[in-house]
């Protein structure tokens, strides 16, 4: 048998220093990221995870045996198959690779310590997306496992049948499946890929962000469910929210039993950044900010969420459920400088795959692999990862959906001011606007009476008599209009 080498151009000679920061280098058109602390000539086996792009999606290759050699800037790897087999020699090219993961092998008590210090985690992440960011880095002068509950520390996640075999093949036999398929026009009889790294690739390509700083929830609710198990000791630690505000993280709050600290908007619906301060103590372990804030549409001054995330002790989670509505942009671009930052998007939104339940999370790598760690085996299900995939081919039109409902939103909202029993039409940077009327209540069985559902969010803080209207179709928002121009 013959070994099967893939060469890989790097020009690094820089690169093999001790403490070096995470690089990007372009080389035909591919960018490699890395995040590295030293690395010599000669290292025991790693296991080398390749995901080659194909016709029909992302090949999985398996390699062993790290770096063989290293010499006049050119890695050289030995290539094992699936089936421990070595290959024909050949090379493959750089522009074929999508996705390089390397991870190292299990170390007796006695080698770890030296091999952390020599080898730190490294993730070698390809896209031929122009806008593609470096790999974010591990969590810097911040102690995020300082801040991780012991019991998930020590926590061994299942492993799941298609956690421990990867590759191809022909015949699978160890998840109990059924192997006769399903009875439906297309066959979901298989477990999913856990870790959904091909929906991952494609929203990499979209976001430029590395596929290995995403964690796709089973919508954001699990994913603010999962920051509570993973981060708050129940009955001890305590998380601030600034209501009025999305609902969910106060209930989750409660289902895990952790306290709750409220730090009210100010009145023009803006963070009390003073009162969020003074509310921290040697407990608080998370803050909320949700941005455009749901329910008043509008987002967070950038300075002041900006301040929290210098000054703030614990990990700051950014709900960008309606960015895509906002004049401002997200705070992904910002997670190589702040460890201590998540930042939440959906698919349910302007993608309008709500049905789906399809939550998005972008973090480092630490925070990612500790959601990983704690999630449901197969917390994605096929039929949602392939429609996702399918949906995310269609940017175009997403992004004439999104122009659309903007546009509906201005027109509305001067649409809204002429009537008399309005009082204050908020500024909006979503789907939706809140709007203060003199009687909520009545209006709102009014609404309901002619078909029309909206939202009374007069039990909110700071929202009396206000209701909560989302931006439909033109046909959608003229029914309203119509009907709001015949209340007494």
């Amino acid at each position: 048998m013959c070994k099967r080498i893939f060469s890989i151009l790097f020009f690094l000679s820089h690169l093999f220093c001790k403490g070096q920061e995470p690089y990007c280098h372009y080389l035909n058109n591919a960018l490699i990221g890395l995040s590295i602390d030293s690395i010599g000539n000669n290292h025991p086996p790693f296991t080398i995870t390749v995901f080659k792009q194909t016709d029909s999606g992302y090949e999985e290759i398996s390699c062993v045996k790290g770096f063989s050699k290293f010499e006049n800037g050119k890695f050289e790897l030995t290539y094992i198959n699936h089936l421990n087999q070595l290959d024909e020699n050949i090379q493959i090219n750089v522009n074929d690779l999508h996705f390089i993961k390397i991870t190292r092998p299990n170390l007796n008590d006695n080698n770890k310590s030296q091999q952390n210090a020599s080898l730190k985690r490294q993730i070698l992440n390809m896209s031929k997306a122009e806008n593609a960011k470096s790999p974010v880095g591990n969590t810097g002068t911040r102690d995020i496992n300082s801040m991780v509950r012991e019991n998930i520390k020590n926590l061994v996640p299942y492993s799941s049948a298609r956690h421990e075999f990867t590759g191809k093949a022909s015949v699978l036999l160890d998840a109990n499946e059924n192997a006769y398929g399903s009875p439906l026009d297309d066959n979901f009889n298989r477990y999913p890929d856990p870790l959904q790294w091909q929906l991952k690739f494609a929203i990499a390509k979209i976001k430029g962000v590395p596929a290995e700083n995403i964690f796709i929830g089973n919508g954001s609710d699990e994913v603010i469910d999962l920051a509570y198990r993973i981060f708050c000791e129940p009955g001890k630690d305590n998380v601030i929210v600034c209501p009025p505000t999305y609902g969910m993280y106060e209930v989750s709050a409660n289902i895990n039993n952790v306290p709750i600290k409220k730090v009210n908007l100010t009145d023009s619906f803006q963070l009390d950044v003073q009162g969020i301060l003074d509310a921290v103590d040697e407990n608080t372990k998370l803050l909320f900010l949700c941005s455009p804030n749901n329910p008043t549409g509008n987002n967070m001054n950038r300075r002041d969420v900006e301040f929290l995330l210098n000054n703030f002790p614990g990990i700051i989670l950014i709900d960008e459920a309606y960015v895509n509505y906002s004049k401002q942009k997200s705070f992904i671009p910002e997670l190589t400088e702040y460890p201590n930052l998540v930042v939440m998007q959906t698919l349910s939104k302007a993608w309008g795959l709500a049905a789906l339940r399809l939550g998005l999370c972008y973090a480092s790598m630490d925070i990612i692999g500790l959601f990983n760690k704690v999630k449901p085996p197969y917390n994605i299900n096929e039929a949602s990862q392939e429609l996702a995939l399918e949906a995310l081919q269609n940017t175009e039109q997403v992004n004439n959906w999104i122009k659309e409902t903007v546009q509906g939103r201005t027109q509305f909202e001067k649409l809204l001011l002429k009537f008399p029993f309005v009082e204050k039409v908020y500024a909006s940077d979503a789907n939706f606007i809140l709007v203060k009327v003199k009687d909520a209540g009545k209006l709102y069985n009014y609404l309901s009476a002619k078909g029309i559902v909206v939202r009374n969010r007069s039990k909110d803080v700071g929202c009396e008599n206000c209701l909560r209207i989302t931006i439909g179709t033109p046909i959608e928002n003229d029914i309203l209009i119509k009907a709001l121009g015949t209340f007494k």
